[in-house]
């Protein structure tokens, strides 16, 4: 649906006057900007944020046949309105009544982030390590079965690999900083799963 738009605040009478091809889909786009505190139109982000969205009514004012139409319809309705939340009117020329919103239009909009609901963390930021969420739970026997297949089969899967890296490190000498180095990292380290799945493999295929 082609048109012009009006946004009204019911408590202070201002409005906002635009134009789209689907009126529909640019008033869906006109709230979500305003609920995330970020829309173009900085009064109008104010206005939202004081009065509170059910003071805000949208209507259209009228349907058009062609964009050319529109365009010039909407001038209209801006150039007859006052007290209007445009920038500009219409056709790209700042209104001389709103050159204070738009120099304050490059300003944070400090009271939108102020009312701005925190984000909420995720799960993944404030959830403790896996061995430390593990650490002195007891298992099930069903869940160890399980678990005792699974390393199984992950270790049929990696044997080659296993074989390949004891190959290439056989026979090889560790330097002095290189193997204090290890030492200090392992000192005093809890063992993962993987690295004790990985450390009971190697020890497999030693005594192999």
């Amino acid at each position: 649906m082609r048109g012009v738009y009006a946004i009204t605040n019911s408590d202070t009478g201002r409005r906002y006057i635009g134009r789209s091809k689907c009126i529909e889909t640019r008033w869906r786009s006109h709230k979500d900007a305003l609920e995330s505190g970020f829309h173009h139109n900085v009064e109008l982000q104010r206005d939202w944020e004081l009065h509170g969205p059910m003071s805000f009514r949208f209507a259209v004012l009228e349907l058009c046949d062609s964009d050319e139409q529109c365009a010039g319809r909407e001038k209209w309705y801006i150039v007859q309105g006052e007290g209007l939340y445009n920038a500009t009117d219409g056709s790209g020329a700042t209104r001389p009544s709103f050159y204070h919103a738009v120099k304050a239009r490059n300003k944070p909009h400090s009271l939108a982030r102020k009312n701005r609901k925190p984000r909420k963390s995720s799960k993944l930021a404030v959830s403790p390590k896996r061995g430390e969420a593990m650490r002195g739970r007891k298992l099930s026997a069903a869940t160890r079965e399980k678990m005792r297949v699974a390393r199984k089969a992950w270790l049929a899967t990696h044997r080659e690999q296993f074989a390949q890296m004891t190959a290439k490190l056989k026979g090889r000498k560790r330097t002095i900083t290189w193997g204090g180095a290890i030492s200090a990292a392992k000192k005093n380290k809890p063992w993962s799963l993987k690295r004790r799945a990985m450390f009971e493999a190697a020890q497999s295929l030693r005594i192999k």
